[in-house]
């Protein structure tokens, strides 16, 4: 399966990949004067090494022994297999192309900073099958796992969540791909190791299987490329063992119980292809998917076709390269063929030459957002038309492609709706089975490329992510609702009332829900004290429960109960009961309420079954131990597993002992299961059942669970970002880690980053920071012994909550993402040089210290000085140059006692927070980088995406609350003491610089009070922006809103400066 990187084969023709055989006969006429290469063998016939031996795929052997499927090696004297055009073999499913519609997804898309898509926002409502590309190997446990440590295992959650959009859509999870089976990687043995050792191939299966199980997904696709071939390093052996491979999956898979689907990717080259046992490979699997595009591409200046442009999509060697299928009676039913929503480019040689066959030099230039030589993808082919109307396509009929030039020497070829037909055309008069699309991601997202090849665009994924988007605040309210309902504004009359006349019995406003006859027993049967409740909050349907002798009433599942009784009410006037009026011997009757909307928040909570566990972004609000006998004393333990988004119930618990006369849940809590042994090994007596009472989770506040930061501000997280003037962050060096990952071996002393220019006024001074390690790393090797093995988190999904949650490292969801943390943001050692020089501090206030000239910074900041070989040493870094002296106190690789594991987006907000802006001249003047910028907070208020902006809001809380944590303030006191103790010798030893620890003192008071009122005034500011944009507002989640910006409110005062110890000479 290709990928936006290039997907480069040696050989991508369907022809032969050896010279034609007037050449082969030249060698052997020579042959008869003088042995020249007298060892060679013919591939096939009667002159090979084992006589008579037949081509791969049944092609050709021609006079000489050579393979191949023209008229040189298929007429005249050829040896076997003589037929040129082989006839098509019939289909079992007599020809539907959209039988089967496979999407294909890039798990990499989810997080792309260009054209990010979700699983759930692909047009499902046109796809069959969902495939997840890729999924990788373990090279030591053989389990399937993601791509890479960046890619998160959540995403095969996602992916598998989409079928509660489409049920009847099947996902399966695609191992392997083109870079898996690069050489010289860890990874490109595995296929052939695995498939050539039996307990090997049991073992993957297994694994296969239990990762099915555990996602929910219904099949693999095995994307071996390739095997058997040498420049991929493939192994004859492959091929038999590539069969062996499928048959125990098919075996592991039919013994599990579940119809589980295997299927593998084929190429269209005959040089690779003709490593694939077709036949037997399909004997286990029940289909394959051909990939019928990649069939040119700039990789061809390496073959013999050479270098001449040729769209990658062309008929007419689709065609050639089914016949390569037909020849070993593969069933066009078990066929799927592909489609490319992508396009291949490439430089001309000659601006004037722009038809098929004219020469290039290289791939085409990179695409805006795919980044790849050769390559765009369908989203930037439009857009490219789009921009440039002047542009008309070319339609080659015969290769039912287009292709067209553009930016003077760039020359590509694509499909359209008019070329997606003809391939259409003729895969349904060879009877193919389904088609399949590399990629659903690269799309536009309108979809025009779906519906160009489908001819319909029956698509709901905008609604669908409006309502996924909504479904988090619904949630809150839902939650308020039921809570509302519980008891509140109910109430029982105390007095015997004639239920026929309404004005006697509920007060205005109120609904009659019921009756108790307990004081009316002797009166007429329409009299009863009535039971009301607040008609804005009353249940949909009540009744009593409970009866006999012994009543023991009981609500059900989803049922609230408001009043118990002796006697309770009977079946009046619609009311209902299960036992009249009969007073109870022993035990009381409920009145039992069911609400309509306590389902409504349940929706997504479940039962596990036995020895089950909840899956990420999930909480288990409750136990069972043997729920409706399904489970053993040996195998037990059952979870109710609810999202965490907010968690809709919260203190569960079981209740009834004994004879379970005690098994009713209180007036405030709902009744959530009923069953005889509950939470434990032993049961109720008399056959009662215990009740699992649970209370509404009524938190009023907005989730802010799957807000993106980098969505709400464009460029946010954008590591490219350099701003000398503190307008933007310059993630490189004030926080992203991303760019260290290469630090593989810890030396002795780590390279420090490149040098970069900081402009003061006329002075231009260098800095650079000094490595440290990424956060995969943090932990490893002696130094990170030292770390704090915790990780810091705003655990809650909540938006009012801004609290911080110090880890364990083994306990953390593997869902969030975390940065080293400079617990002093390194932009520090800027902000000194720019007060030092400029006499103004970070609050735009005057500096008390004398300045230092800045000529005095240029001179000596970035280049060694002498004086300081008597100084201590320091972890990493030159110690003779000022720069690094001051850069080690942060921490560097060697020397990591502060860093901290936290949160990346915390971490995000924090370093835009203490990045101080300037004005004009260069000069501070007080205002800190906003979170989020004023026209996209505008737009948030506009579009009523109230959740995004409390996202920021809570962020900017928590990063207080963050600092001012015990562990964190302890390493900020501990680098502010190291700081100040560098700037001592400096101030001892570099001329010009006696007076930096005066000034140290005064910038580092000042920047956290600046940093501080800043982050204060900011958010007071969105808070009001939001209270206003709401005033008044009839909207459903307008009382959630007002709640949540007055619960962020009382927690402002959080936002203040740490204990910061005094630095001391």
């Amino acid at each position: 399966m290709t990928t936006p990187v290039a997907n480069q084969s040696p050989v991508q023709t369907v022809h032969a990949v050896v010279p034609v055989d007037s050449v082969a006969t030249g060698l052997l006429i020579a042959a008869m004067d003088a042995c020249l290469n007298c060892d060679a063998r013919a591939e096939c016939g009667k002159y090979a090494s084992t006589p008579n031996t037949k081509c791969p795929l049944n092609t050709c052997c021609s006079e000489f022994g050579f393979c191949g499927t023209t008229s040189e090696f298929c007429t005249g004297k050829c040896q076997s297999n003589c037929v040129l055009h082989p006839s098509v073999p019939s289909s079992h499913n007599g020809g539907d192309p959209f039988a089967k519609v496979i999407g294909y997804y890039e798990g990499w898309m989810s997080d792309s900073k260009c054209h990010p898509t979700l699983p759930g926002e692909l047009p499902l409502g046109i796809l069959t099958h969902l495939y997840f590309a890729f999924a990788y190997i373990d090279p030591k446990s053989y389990t399937i796992t993601t791509m890479s440590s960046d890619m998160s295992e959540e995403l095969f959650t996602q992916v598998a969540a989409v079928k509660n959009l489409k049920p009847s859509l099947k996902i399966y999870v695609s191992v392997g791909g083109w870079t898996f089976s690069d050489n010289d990687t860890v990874t490109q043995p595995l296929f052939g190791d695995i498939a050539a050792d039996a307990t090997k191939r049991k073992t993957f299966a297994s694994n296969t299987l239990k990762f099915l199980n555990t996602y929910g997904f219904d099949g693999i696709d095995i994307d071996w490329e390739y095997p058997g071939a040498g420049d991929r390093r493939g192994k004859p052996r492959d091929t038999d063992n590539y069969v062996k491979l499928l048959a125990e999956l098919r075996s592991t898979f039919d013994a599990s119980g579940r119809k589980l689907g295997i299927t593998f990717t084929a190429p269209s080259s005959y040089w690779y292809l003709k490593w694939f046992d077709l036949p037997g490979l399909l004997k286990y699997a029940d289909w394959m998917n051909f990939m019928t595009y990649d069939l040119h591409g700039e990789w061809d200046r390496r073959n013999a076709i050479g270098s001449i442009v040729q769209a990658h999509t062309n008929l007419t060697n689709i065609k050639e390269a089914a016949d390569l299928l037909w020849r070993v009676g593969t069933d066009p039913g078990k066929v799927v063929m592909g489609f490319g929503f992508y396009g291949r480019t490439f430089t001309l040689e000659n601006s004037g030459c722009t038809a098929p066959g004219c020469p290039f030099t290289t791939g085409g230039t990179s695409g805006p957002c795919t980044h790849t030589s050769g390559y765009l993808a369908y989203y930037e082919i439009q857009d490219l038309l789009d921009k440039n109307p002047h542009i008309t396509p070319v339609h080659d009929k015969e290769a039912a492609v287009l292709h067209f030039t553009y930016d003077k020497d760039q020359w590509i070829s694509y499909d359209d709706k008019t070329t997606f037909k003809q391939k259409l055309d003729w895969a349904r008069s060879v009877g193919l089975g389904g088609s399949l699309i590399w990629a659903s991601d690269q799309d536009t997202y309108d979809f025009a490329a779906h519906a160009a090849l489908l001819g319909k665009a029956n698509v709901t994924s905008a609604q669908e992510k409006v309502k996924a988007r909504s479904l988090s605040v619904t949630q809150d309210v839902l939650a308020e609702s039921v809570a509302r309902s519980l008891n509140e504004g109910c109430y029982r009359g105390s007095e015997c009332v004639n239920l026929d006349i309404a004005q006697v019995t509920c007060d205005r406003g109120y609904t009659l829900l019921g009756y108790d006859k307990d004081k009316c027993q002797k009166s007429k049967k329409n009299y009863g004290q009535p039971i009301c409740c607040d008609t804005d909050s009353a249940p949909s349907t009540c009744q009593w429960r409970g009866g006999g002798r012994d009543c023991n009433g009981q609500c059900h599942s989803g049922e609230i109960k408001l009043f118990t009784s002796s006697t309770g009410g009977g079946d009046y006037n619609g009311f209902q009961s299960e036992s009249g009026t009969k007073k109870c011997k022993r035990g009381t009757k409920a009145f039992c309420c069911e609400d309509s909307t306590f389902d409504n928040l349940t929706l997504d909570c479940y039962w596990t079954g036995c020895n089950g566990s909840c899956k990420d972004g999930e909480v288990s609000v409750a136990e069972a131990a043997n729920m409706n006998g399904k489970c053993t004393v040996f195998h037990h333990t059952m979870h109710y597993c609810c999202k965490d988004n907010p968690v809709p119930l919260k203190d569960c618990h079981w209740v009834g002992k004994g004879d379970c006369g005690d098994n009713t849940c209180s007036s405030t809590e709902v009744t959530l299961a009923t069953d005889n042994q509950g939470d434990s090994l032993t049961g109720c007596n008399w056959w009662r059942k215990k009740a699992l009472c649970c209370t509404p989770q009524g938190t009023p506040a907005a989730s802010c669970a799957d807000v993106d930061l980098c969505k709400l501000t464009p460029g946010y997280c954008d590591t490219t970002s350099l701003d000398t003037n503190y307008k933007k962050r310059d993630l490189e060096d004030y926080y992203d880690d991303d760019d260290h990952d290469d630090i593989h071996v810890l030396e002795r002393r780590a390279k420090p980053l490149a040098w970069k220019a900081l402009s003061v006024r006329q002075w231009t001074i260098f800095t650079r920071a000094l490595s440290w390690p990424p956060n995969g790393k943090l932990f490893k090797g002696n130094p990170g012994k030292e770390v704090l093995k915790k990780a810091f988190v705003i655990g809650a999904s909540s938006c009012a909550r801004a609290a911080i949650d110090a880890i364990d490292i083994d306990k953390v969801g593997k869902n969030i993402k975390f940065d080293t943390e400079h617990v002093v943001e390194k932009v520090f050692m800027k902000i000194i040089i720019r007060s030092a020089i400029t006499k103004v501090l970070p609050s735009g206030s005057p500096m008390k210290a004398a300045a230092i000239d800045g000529a005095i910074f240029a001179k000596y900041w970035a280049q060694s000085v002498s004086a300081l070989k008597r100084a201590p040493s320091i972890s990493d870094g030159d110690p003779l140059i000022p720069n690094d002296r001051m850069f080690s106190a942060l921490g560097t690789v060697n020397d990591r006692k502060t860093f901290l594991r936290t949160e990346k987006k915390l971490n995000i907000v924090k370093g835009g927070m203490f990045t101080i802006l300037t004005d004009d001249t260069g000069v501070f003047n007080g205002m800190i980088t906003q979170p989020a910028s004023d026209d996209n907070i505008d737009e948030a208020l506009e579009n009523a995406s109230v959740t995004e902006i409390f996202e920021h809001v809570r962020r900017a809380i928590g990063v207080w609350n963050y600092i001012n944590h015990p562990e964190v303030l302890s390493r900020i006191n501990t680098v502010r003491g190291n700081i100040f103790t560098e700037a001592l010798i400096l101030a001892e030893n570099v001329p010009g610089f006696e007076n930096l620890p005066e000034i140290l003192k005064e910038v580092d008071a000042d920047w956290y009070r600046a940093a501080a009122l800043g982050t204060r005034n900011w958010v007071s500011t969105q808070l009001m922006l939001i209270s206003l944009q709401y005033l008044g507002s009839k909207a459903a989640n307008a009382q959630v809103v007002h709640t949540t910006v007055q619960l962020l409110k009382n927690q402002m005062d959080d936002i203040v400066v740490p204990a910061l110890k005094a630095l001391k000479n």
